[in-house]
């Protein structure tokens, strides 16, 4: 039998088996759908205060000045500090920048780090940040569990570079940094977009929750939608790498977001349309609808086509 849900999703959320008994998923339901529940409705009430406090900073945030590489391609960043999340395996590493100042990115746009392994190795590899891309004085990024199949998924330059960041690098030590090549680009006939679906996988997660979260607070946005489907193995990938954020997003804008935290059993291998929760998670196709995808490469390449089909 399924295991119980979670504490944190038993207020507002079903866990569901597919007919094989080995894919479970968590969905995220609007209100509507949702069973009467005590704490629920007073999380979605809290929400309601919470978007419009969020609204009132977005607009009153005074513009942050963005880092000064003085002419140069190559910025400095020194490591902060290392911070195991939890039981996950995965690593956060905060830098800090010049006081005062931002990163230079766009929405959606990666970082791209360097450094030297303790061979002397040059190693460089891109993040999505994990922190808002105005973030002051500092960013953080979340480096991989550092499993054995990290270079197969994730490429030897970008494995290397995870390694050294986790086995390597020390608090103090500097990398250099600079923006990355931006990836987010709409390539459908339709205009204006009116609706978002993200598909991710893994650390996929993260540049699609700073996404929705710039999206949902501008007020001159064409979105009227948004649907997030989240892909991992095991529950443990969900916790805590960013399900407290999803869920503080469900609750602020539960009328124009919908989340879907899907178990497959085999990522790399099976079909994500013979998953009838992610089939069933994300919308069906239509006009002024863009999808954006984010894990792997293996995974793009599987989601891409799983989308077309759509």
């Amino acid at each position: 039998p399924p295991p119980p849900a979670p504490p944190r999703l038993a207020s507002f959320a079903s866990l569901v088996a597919s007919s094989s008994a080995s894919v479970l998923s968590w969905t995220l339901t609007p209100v509507k759908k949702a069973a009467p529940d005590v704490v629920h409705y007073l999380r979605l009430f809290w929400g309601k205060f919470a978007r419009l406090y969020d609204l009132y900073e977005a607009r009153t945030r005074k513009a942050t000045p963005t880092m000064d590489f003085g002419g140069e391609e190559w910025g400095v960043a020194t490591l902060k500090e290392k911070e195991e999340m939890g039981g996950s395996g995965y690593t956060k590493y905060t830098f800090s920048i010049p006081p005062g100042t931002s990163l230079p990115l766009s929405m959606a746009q990666p970082l791209t780090l360097c450094c030297l392994s303790s061979t002397r190795d040059v190693m460089k590899s891109s993040f999505h940040p994990s922190t808002p891309r105005h973030q002051a004085g500092h960013f953080s990024i979340v480096g991989t569990r550092g499993g054995k199949d990290d270079e197969a998924v994730l490429g030897k330059e970008t494995a290397g570079f995870h390694k050294v960041l986790k086995e390597q690098l020390q608090p103090g030590d500097e990398v250099a940094i600079k923006p990355g090549k931006q990836t987010l680009e709409y390539r459908g006939p339709d205009v204006p977009v009116t609706d978002m679906v993200y598909v991710c996988n893994g650390l996929g997660v993260l540049p699609m929750l700073n996404q929705v979260k710039e999206l949902a607070l501008t007020a001159s946005s064409s979105v009227k939608t948004m649907s997030v489907v989240w892909i991992n193995e095991t529950p443990a990938e969900f916790f805590p790498l960013a399900y407290g954020d999803l869920e503080a997003l469900f609750y602020k804008h539960n009328k124009k977001l919908d989340v879907s935290c899907c178990l497959e059993s085999d990522v790399y291998a099976g079909s994500l349309g013979a998953n009838d929760d992610v089939v069933s998670s994300v919308p069906e196709w239509g006009e002024g609808t863009m999808a954006v995808v984010a894990g792997p490469d293996y995974f793009v390449k599987k989601a891409n086509i799983f989308l077309q089909g759509k």
